[in-house]
This record gives structure tokens, sequence and C-alpha cells, in this order.
């Protein structure tokens, strides 16, 4: 299997390769920057550094992707209590409203509530 990653990764490489040489003969000074890559991968140490700087770059992209997921999880999470908040707080007015002995109708109106939830309600409170 990694036999076949690494046969797989020297294909992509090798396409690579080619569309950036064809970039590169376009432009002197993609074409420099080009050569000096080709040098720099063909030394060991320019090749360490090469991928020592790739590992870092793909780390911040992949440490800025999870922030931005982290960040995500939170609002959905704070949405989800605001909307929870905004429930617990039309029915504790709908408590109030029954215990003013208002009628089921009218809380249902006032609240927004269906009648089935305020009869619901006025169940819980034994009234």
């Amino acid at each position: 299997m990694l036999n076949y990653i690494v046969r797989g990764k020297r294909n992509v490489y090798k396409d690579i390769y080619k569309e950036l040489e064809a970039i590169a003969m376009k432009d002197e000074h993609l074409q420099d920057a080009f050569t000096s890559w080709v040098d720099m991968s063909r030394d060991s140490q320019g090749l360490l550094a090469y991928n020592a700087r790739l590992k870092e770059v793909l780390d911040e992209e992949a440490f800025i992707n999870e922030a931005k997921l982290r960040e995500e999880a939170a609002n959905l999470k704070l949405e989800a209590k605001k909307d929870q908040w905004i429930k617990q707080g039309v029915e504790q007015t709908a408590r109030r409203l029954l215990k003013m002995k208002m009628d089921e109708k009218a809380v249902a109106e006032g609240t927004g509530l269906t009648i089935e939830r305020v009869k619901e309600i006025k169940k819980e409170m034994n009234l």
C-alpha cells in the first residue's frame, strides 16, 4: 500500500513538475525561480529545508482551519443556547400571565405559544 502511495505521489510530482516547467518557460522570472527550485531539490539540505518549510506552511494552514471550525462550532452552540433562552423567557412570561388569571387563548396569542403548550404550562403549575 505504501509503495502505491509513494508511486502515486511521484506521478503527481511529475505532473506538477511538467506543469510548472511549461508555465516557467513563458516568463523569465518564473524560469529563474523554477531553475532555483530544481537545483535546490537536487541538494539534500535544500530539499530538507524545503520540506521543513512546507510542513510549517501546512501546519499553519491546519491551525487556521481548526480555529475557524472551532469558532463555527462555538457560534452554533451559542445560537442553540440563545433559542433555548428565548423559549424559556416566553414560557416564563406565559407562567406570569397565567398566574394573573389571564385567559389561555390570550396568553397563547400574547406569547406566540400554541394553546396546547399554554395548557401544558398551566397544568404543570397546578392552576
